[in-house]
């Protein structure tokens, strides 16, 4: 299962909840469901990161901004691509 399959199928906050649990709980969710814990937790971090720009839209205005720096451009235009892959 793919990490935008696990937030679909189980949501944000339960996806959350295995990101910061302990290393036990990453090995069952992987043995039991596939999705990868790197994954899954870059689905997270990239949900946080648009969330802190209020909307997907001002997030992909923030990103594409000339004042902007590129690093933060491009980890914003990814968290965006990533987010959208779980629409």
């Amino acid at each position: 299962m793919k990490a935008n399959e696990f937030v679909k199928r189980f949501g944000l906050e339960r996806a959350k909840q295995f990101v910061n649990a302990d290393h036990t709980a990453h090995a069952l969710v992987f043995a039991t469901t596939g999705v990868s814990f790197i994954d899954l937790k870059r689905l997270v971090e990239s949900w946080g990161l648009v969330r802190e720009h209020g909307s997907i839209e001002r997030a992909k205005d923030y990103a594409q901004s000339p004042y902007t720096a590129p690093e933060v451009s491009d980890r914003l235009n990814q968290a965006i691509l990533d987010v959208e892959s779980y629409q």
